[in-house]
């Protein structure tokens, strides 16, 4: 079935945002120790959608 025709709907506001946790990265790398420290957390803003 060809649905070339058929107009496209925009649904969401993409992409979406990709935000550091900084805060919570800090507390992880404050929690752990070695090498490094923690990880590095981000977020992907899915509430940014316009859908949420």
């Amino acid at each position: 079935m060809n649905l070339d025709h058929l107009p496209r709907v925009r649904l969401a506001h993409l992409p979406t945002p990709l935000e550091p946790l900084e805060r919570l990265s800090e507390a992880l790398a404050g929690a752990l120790s070695g090498p490094g420290g923690g990880p590095e957390i981000w977020i992907k803003r899915d509430d940014c959608t316009g859908l949420a």
